[in-house]
């Protein structure tokens, strides 16, 4: 596959979605103060006080259903940046950066400075099963099942795959993504990220192989991208920096799992 030209990006072209709870609602809004653009797509019945402070915050809020959750909350997560997505997009928003609720940055405009506008979705990392990535053998042998109906299989990996923690790329490429995952079999146990990324590969009329050499053609990772420009993508959930998982100098890295 050969290498996509990048497109200038003028600020007003993109846009942020995040996706999911408020838990960390104040610490969110606080590292997002003075950014443009910010969406927060989460379900109609999160706490009020919650939403109005993310609006007085200078956020936009997005509210969607809730529906079902499916197996791994893989149906709560497709729908709500589907609609979130299809929002932006009717805003004429071309870029966007959706990433889930528990994710901050040390300064999130300067990333917007770093963003490769090539026509790909961009990923975090990519993972290698070991240590706490391990998958339970319910949930390996149940994708093993549902990788077992497509036909164009060059190489499962181990089912290794690229975090879904947050993306970026054109709107239309994470509608591909997000809104158009094969849901079938909701309630049985496959893996989030294996759904996700096989059904794009399959849209996209792809091969399904999941080495790391050909993922990361498909989706470029961005994860060494922030370490270079001395930016930190912190989770608020694990207590981490992001940006060094792949560093044995990261109390908390992970370097035998994720590559960069």
């Amino acid at each position: 596959m050969s290498t996509s030209m990048q497109t200038p990006l003028s600020k007003d072209d993109i846009c942020w979605l995040i996706q999911g709870h408020t838990k960390y609602y104040l610490e969110v809004c606080e590292h997002f103060k003075g950014v443009d653009n910010v969406f927060w797509c989460l379900e109609d019945d999160s706490d009020p006080e919650h939403i109005k402070h993310i609006v007085d915050s200078g956020l936009s809020v997005i509210t969607v259903s809730r529906v079902p959750p499916g197996y791994g909350r893989i149906n709560i997560h497709s729908h709500s940046a589907k609609q979130g997505l299809q929002v932006v997009k009717n805003l004429n928003f071309k870029f966007c950066i959706k990433l889930r609720s528990d994710l901050v940055f040390s300064d999130a405009n300067k990333f917007l400075d770093i963003v490769k506008n090539d026509g790909k979705i961009h990923g975090h990392c990519y993972v290698k099963h070991g240590g706490r990535f391990i998958d339970n053998p319910i949930a390996t042998a149940g994708t093993y099942n549902w990788l077992s109906k497509f036909e164009n299989i060059v190489n499962s990996c181990d089912q290794n795959y690229i975090t879904d923690w947050i993306h970026y790329g054109p709107v239309d490429e994470l509608l591909l993504f997000y809104g158009e995952v094969f849901l079938d079999e909701i309630d049985n146990p496959v893996i989030c990220e294996v759904r996700f990324m096989t059904s794009y590969l399959v849209n996209k009329g792809l091969n399904i192989d999941f080495t790391y050499d050909y993922l990361t053609e498909v989706m470029p990772l961005f994860m060494m991208d922030l370490y270079e420009a001395n930016i930190d993508m912190l989770s608020l959930k694990e207590g981490m920096n992001y940006s060094k998982m792949w560093s044995s100098e990261e109390p908390k890295g992970l370097p035998d799992n994720f590559l960069g």
